[in-house]
């Protein structure tokens, strides 16, 4: 019985702890249903005439940057399209939209990669959808969860470069016909004319 516990305790004593094996490995951060609305848009503008937008922006997330800058991959999903507003509030649900800057100051904040694969993904119609993504290459933020087709709106690959992890987005770089533009997890827009969503997990 003593060898016997002996031997146990060795073998416990050669596997790294729980902690250490923690400590080891990636640190990945991710959040939910961050959007942009009338009342950050509010605080932005009135603060933004004393520090400027910039700052006003960091001002925002100032709790939330060093959870997501600290993670070695930060994946926020984005609840409004970057774009123009083309549509606004129905009787049934709210719709939104966000400036370009938002990217920015989501990038500033910590966040490596987006994805768009949600129930606002059409707020601003395909033509919403076909800006965001446009501005996603203009502004250096993958996306994931949307594109030209099914296939295309799942391909995403995370990739590692220096000390954080970073999104290698798939998708073709060439600007598309916005009239071809699909989303995972979207409701179909048949009924004004525009082209099916396509689930894509």
């Amino acid at each position: 019985m003593r060898r016997l516990v002996i031997a146990w305790l060795f073998v416990c004593s050669a596997l790294p702890s729980v902690a250490e094996a923690q400590r080891a490995g990636p640190r990945i951060a991710l959040g939910g249903d961050v959007l942009y609305d009338g009342p950050l848009d509010y605080q932005l503008r009135r603060r933004a005439r004393v520090v400027g937008r910039a700052q006003a922006y960091r001002e925002v997330f100032a709790d939330l940057t060093p959870t997501l800058s600290g993670a070695d991959f930060a994946l926020v999903n984005l609840e409004s399209p970057v774009s123009d507003r083309y549509r606004e509030r129905g009787s049934e649900a709210a719709v939104f939209s966000a400036p370009d800057d938002f990217l920015d100051a989501l990038r500033g904040a910590g966040v490596d990669a987006v994805t768009i694969a949600n129930n606002h993904a059409y707020d601003q119609g395909t033509r919403g959808l076909a800006n965001t993504l446009a501005a996603s290459e203009a502004h250096a933020m993958p996306m994931v969860g949307a594109g030209e087709d099914a296939a295309e709106a799942a391909r995403a690959s995370p990739s590692r470069r220096g000390p954080r992890a970073r999104t290698t987005d798939r998708r073709r770089t060439r600007r598309a016909r916005p009239a071809s533009r699909s989303c995972a997890t979207a409701p179909s827009p048949r009924a004004s004319g525009e082209p099916a969503a396509k689930r894509a997990w």
